[in-house]
């Protein structure tokens, strides 16, 4: 039987997953509260997410910041999606986290809104946040060739993995950008936007896509079936 892909909302926690794998967020500040993998019973989240963060040329913004929050949810013939949409004085972002009815693999777009009146220079943005501190954790980079414990990366690649024991996930996002792996911060996995930018009074901006995609068993089988697939699909979609 096929179970599709889903979405949950109510007043403690909103979710989107499908029959191999789960995010949910605590619902009243859009904190990741787990990223589970369902067969493995394993959950990668082992603390407070920092979810995302903005530095402008004249402050940071980050959950505290973007506090007015609205949850709102989609469904298409290839996979649920759940919308969160924070809203600050000056800046609106909007978050869609999709996850497909037949693969192990979840999407997540960005859009931001400047609101004010002046200009803002986006000098550096944290597009998406896990925390994760599971003894034995590695790294993988460059091609997923090299492992480590831990890598600060700037690169063009699609990718990198993280690693747990016989399960893993690729993250990254379109357009390659800047991994943080467990370095500064060794609670966290982060990736950051690969560039700055700068937004006028009303402009939207559209942020690279971004995906995680999970395995069991070895990266290489993954990364020619199904991480290989999610690219085609986002090259199809454009």
């Amino acid at each position: 039987m096929r179970i599709r892909a889903y979405t949950y909302i109510d007043r403690s926690v909103a979710r989107v997953g499908n029959q191999w794998v789960e995010r949910s967020w605590a619902a009243f500040d859009g904190r990741t509260a787990s990223l589970a993998v369902k067969p493995a019973q394993f959950d990668w989240i082992t603390g407070k997410s920092t979810e995302f963060r903005i530095q402008t040329s004249t402050g940071a913004f980050g959950i505290p910041e973007l506090s007015h929050i609205e949850w709102s949810e989609e469904n298409s013939p290839e996979g649920a999606t759940l919308i969160l949409k924070r809203t600050g004085d000056t800046m609106q972002l909007t978050t869609r986290s999709f996850v497909y009815h037949e693969l192990p693999a979840m999407l997540r777009s960005h859009t931001l809104i400047n609101l004010s009146r002046e200009v803002i220079v986006v000098e550096r943005m944290t597009t998406d946040s896990l925390a994760i501190d599971q003894p034995g954790v590695r790294v993988r980079t460059d091609l997923f060739e090299k492992t480590s414990e831990s890598k600060v990366w700037e690169t063009e690649e699609r990718a990198a993995a993280i690693e747990y024991q016989t399960m893993g996930f690729f993250i990254g996002q379109e357009k390659g950008g800047r991994y943080e792996l467990f370095d500064p911060d060794p609670g966290s996995c982060s990736v950051l936007a690969p560039a700055s930018f700068t937004l006028g009074p009303g402009d939207i901006l559209h942020l690279p896509r971004l995906y995680i995609v999970f395995y069991g068993g070895p990266w290489q089988e993954a990364s020619r079936t199904v991480f290989a697939e999610v690219l085609a699909d986002l090259r199809k979609a454009g």
